[in-house]
Parts: structure tokens; sequence; C-alpha cells
């Protein structure tokens, strides 16, 4: 048995299977359609915390020239391999931080889904995050990135504990919601296939936080960009006034 404790590593390898079931196809219909609401045509995208590039490829495929970046090494590999089978040109993938981004091209859109935001724990980070991503958006270009209410999730059972199996892992997770920080947390096991029956072993932890719609608002405005829309995710009906009952959200913004 092989152990390792490297962040990411085994997430990544597993993250296309655990996946499997999220409609990307589905996610660059959505955004085309409010981009298209906002009056808004683009030429190129930014894809941030892209993770292994699924979420970034279909716009590639459309034709727009496309560039992804996550923090994981790992998970760029995997998303470089993927650009080279599927024989992509207008396509690159960048290892960086969204605290630290640093782009010489500008890009008339980004985006940023699947819990990228809620992985920033703590409002500094937050707000480094938005000053650098208005720094390389085209002016009148868009911001378009969802927010999970994590504290809407089920937390009635401290240590919640579940188990994923599949031929090559099997992963075991403990999740657990501290109410006074909004922090969700959640502690992994996994066990990967490597070969003639032998497997490795990795830890990893990860932390999301819960941002409310209002401080999300306030942190646009202050680096620079206007709130054009705020919807449940997959709708392009507004929210309604009582956001609390939306468990993940897609806010449009435009940066000035």
């Amino acid at each position: 048995m092989k152990q390792s404790k490297k962040s990411y590593n085994a997430i990544a390898t597993i993250y296309d299977d655990i996946m499997s079931t999220v409609d990307y196809e589905g996610w660059a219909d959505y955004v085309e359609d409010l981009a298209s609401l906002h009056s808004c045509s683009y030429n190129s995208i930014l894809d941030l915390a892209c993770g292994t590039g699924s979420s970034t490829i279909p716009f590639a495929k459309r034709g727009i020239p496309a560039t992804g970046i996550d923090l994981s090494a790992v998970m760029i590999k995997i998303a470089r391999d993927k650009t080279e089978k599927e024989k992509l040109n207008n396509l690159r993938f960048l290892e960086q931080d969204l605290c630290q981004l640093e782009l010489a091209e500008k890009y008339d859109l980004a985006v940023l889904f699947q819990d990228g935001l809620n992985y920033l724990i703590g409002t500094e980070k937050l707000f480094s995050a938005f000053r650098n991503i208005h720094q390389v958006i085209n002016p009148e270009g868009l911001f378009i990135f969802d927010l999970t209410r994590l504290k809407l999730r089920p937390h009635s059972t401290p240590g919640r504990k579940e188990i994923v199996e599949d031929d090559r892992f099997t992963l075991f997770w403990e999740s657990n919601y501290d109410h006074h920080n909004h922090i969700w947390s959640i502690s992994l096991t996994i066990y990967c296939l490597v070969e003639n029956g032998l497997y490795e072993r990795y830890y990893e932890e990860h932390q999301e936080q819960d941002y409310s719609p209002e401080l999300i608002s306030k942190l646009l405005k202050k680096t620079g960009f206007t709130l054009l829309g705020l919807y449940p995710s997959f709708s392009l009906k507004p929210v309604k006034a009582d956001l609390e009952s939306e468990v993940k959200l897609t806010f449009v913004a435009r940066r000035i």
C-alpha cells in the first residue's frame, strides 16, 4: 500500500469520474444565453478554477479562444492532455492562483463555476480575486460565476460520512459544517488502483465557505463591477426576493 498526502493528486485523477453527471455543454449553453440576455458578444473567454478543463473545452469547440486557469498542477496536466487528444489549437491551460492572477491578455468574458468561489476562504481572498479578475477583463466585458449557499445543504448530522466506489478507486469522505464561521469542511481518504492490485492511499482536506449574496454584491461594486443580474442557476429569470431559498445562484457582472 503506497501512501500520499499531496493535495489534489488523487482528487484530480478521479475528478472526472466524480463529476461525470455534470452537463458541461449545458453550462456553456447557459453562459451563452446569459451573455445574449445582457447584450454581450465575446471573442475570448477565461475559465477560472477550470479543474481538468471539462468546463473550458465546450467553448473552444465552439470556436472561441479560451484559457483555463487552475491552482492544481495535476488538474492542469490532465486538462492539457485533453487538449492534445481533442486537437484544439485555440485553447490553453495555466497554473495560477486566483488571488495572485497575472495574465498579459485581457478577455471579453470570464467564468467561474463548480464552487470555485466558495473555495476562497476569507473576505480578503475574495476581494483579491475579484480585483485581479477585474484587471484581466476587457472594459464592458462580463464576469459570470456561481455561488453555492453551503448553509442550505443538509447538515443535520455532524461528521456525516459517505462512500463512493468505482472499479478504479474507493472514496471515503466525512463532512462537517461550522455554523459559526460558515465553513463546510470535508476529509477525504482515497484508495486509487495503481497496478497489479496495488492501491495508493491519499488524504485530502477541503474547505468551502458560505458567502451572502449581499457581501458578493458589495465586493463586486468595490472592485469595479456592476451587477447586472442574479439568477437561480440555469434560470434566465431573476431571483425572487427570498434569496435564502436558493442553494445555488449565478451572478452576471460587467467590468466598468
